[in-house]
């Protein structure tokens, strides 16, 4: 993030809100000197400091992200990728009639879990995903994404497809959790993901996600 496009944002966003810098801190439990130091840039504005100002004037979360966002078509990389690839792990691809699952994803316990390595089973291949060598699907374990995908459905995961805005994608974080959510916006440094049910925005730094994959349907079972 530049120290311009923070100072910017927030600066402009209080004065929408026609705040103060005394009653915005107050309004998100901070300082006068921590919100004028993250309005100059001079403080890190970090993913818990968005959404807490996010929060206090009333904006959006990506609001707040730096300005230079990616584009639509453009690949997200992830610098912790490619050690985590490097990784030896069992093959898991399926052939061209049988798609490998790879397990059950939510974003509630006990849903809150890595993807298995080993295919858990292996179910027909849909015409959409014909050729694609790297394809999986997942279940969907419970109602975090409903009425878009609901419990019990079979979601289909195609990773080389591209990420963009609004799509719906597979998230894995370094911390091992899983999950299915829809991209709002992206930056250089954050995505912004939406859970449907109960409706929740959160912003995530790259640093945090292992990978973003998208999701390109699914069938109730």
């Amino acid at each position: 993030m530049t120290q311009q496009a923070s100072q910017n944002a927030i600066r402009t966003y209080r004065k929408k809100a026609n705040l103060s810098l005394a009653e915005l801190a107050e309004k998100a439990n901070a300082s006068k000197s921590q919100i004028h130091k993250l309005e100059r840039g001079e403080r890190r504005l970090t993913v818990d400091w968005i959404m807490r100002l996010s929060r206090a004037m009333d904006c959006k979360p990506h609001d707040l992200l730096p300005n230079e966002t990616v584009e639509s078509s453009e690949m997200v990389t992830f610098p912790t990728m490619k050690a985590k690839d490097n990784m030896q792990r069992p093959m898991m691809l399926g052939n061209p009639t049988n798609l490998p699952v790879r397990g059950v994803i939510g974003n509630t316990p006990p849903y809150h879990r890595s993807l298995m390595q080993e295919p858990q089973e292996f179910i027909s291949r849909p015409a959409s995903l014909e050729g694609a060598v790297e394809a999986f699907a997942v279940y969907m374990g419970d109602s975090s994404m409903e009425p878009r995908y609901y419990a019990g459905e079979t979601l289909y995961v195609k990773p080389n497809a591209p990420i963009t805005d609004n799509c719906f994608v597979l998230v894995e974080l370094l911390e091992g959790r899983t999950f299915a959510a829809q991209v709002i916006t992206r930056s250089s440094t954050h995505v912004l993901l939406r859970q449907m049910n109960p409706l929740q925005d959160k912003v995530y730094p790259y640093e945090d996600v292992a990978s973003l994959q998208r999701i390109i349907g699914g069938t109730e079972a």
